[in-house]
């Protein structure tokens, strides 16, 4: 068996992959904003934001009152399908009828995509701040 002395590491490196949203953009006001025009767009900015394969998906997951999310996936108005832009910097995309003012959300980003030809194993979830609509 070898035994090391001596032995010292100089940076630890920390790759994180996930999605990140910098920015949620009210479409309609043309603003940052937590507050979301019913029936128009939004746009997310942000970091390795585009959805990859069928595994993937954007959702507005409903809120508690202290901002949980519930992790039941089922209650969550699937998005995905309204997506007009899909890039790893931006997404545009519709808000759903189902979403009607005074209801609050997280938008949450469930991706595999890495880049243009690595994909998890593994969707990772990015939940945004919660938003309302108006």
């Amino acid at each position: 068996m070898a035994h090391f002395t001596d032995v010292s590491i100089g940076k630890v490196v920390i790759s994180d992959t996930a999605p990140a949203i910098t920015k949620i953009i009210n479409w309609f006001t043309g603003k940052e904003s937590s507050v979301l025009t019913a029936g128009k767009s939004v746009i997310l900015e942000g970091k390795r934001l585009k959805l990859g394969t069928s595994a993937s998906g954007l959702f507005l997951a409903p809120v508690d009152e202290k901002g949980d999310v519930s992790d039941n996936e089922a209650e969550w108005i699937n998005c995905t399908d309204l997506v007009r832009q899909n890039t790893p910097k931006k997404i545009d995309f519709y808000l759903p009828d189902e979403a009607v003012p005074g209801d609050t959300f997280r938008i949450v980003i469930k991706s595999n995509y890495i880049n243009g030809t690595t994909e998890r194993k593994q969707s990772t979830f990015t939940y945004s701040d919660v938003v309302t609509i108006g």
